[in-house]
């Protein structure tokens, strides 16, 4: 019967792949993970694991991001790349996302304590009387 080794195949991490990423980071305007894994002749996944087990690595990695993300908000503005895929790369990658604030006033006074569940399934009419009660 055969043996397996719990572990997969040995890692290709080389503790040289610090500044490999460091002097790619320098070079690009906006660096990719997915373009420094192909440079190293593995995928992002394997990135994302040498980060895990890396501290060094990790630290140029989060470079790396901080990087492209401050890249894609610049060239954006400037429409040196486009901003509709800037903008998509931000809110993939970067947590970025389009939000609205509302004030909600009555005679310049903020709303308090609105419980918004007493408005659940009423009609029109029920609604009007219920905003002017709240209102009042």
């Amino acid at each position: 019967m055969a043996t397996y080794r719990k572990e997969g195949a040995p890692t290709k991490y080389k503790p040289e792949y610090i500044k490999t990423t460091l002097d790619y980071v320098t070079r690009e305007d906006v660096p990719f993970i997915e373009e420094l894994a192909l440079a190293l002749g593995v995928d992002e996944d394997t990135i994302g694991n040498w980060g895990k087990k890396h501290p060094e690595f990790f630290g140029a990695i989060k470079r790396l991001k901080s990087k492209q993300r401050l890249g894609l908000q610049k060239q954006g503005l400037m429409n040196k790349i486009n901003p509709t895929m800037a903008i998509f790369q931000l809110k993939c990658n970067h947590g970025f996302i389009e939000s609205q604030h509302l004030d909600i006033t009555s005679k310049g006074n903020q709303l308090s304590n609105v419980d918004l569940s007493t408005f659940k399934n009423l009609s029109e009419e029920e609604l009007k009387k219920k905003l002017s009660e709240q209102l009042e």
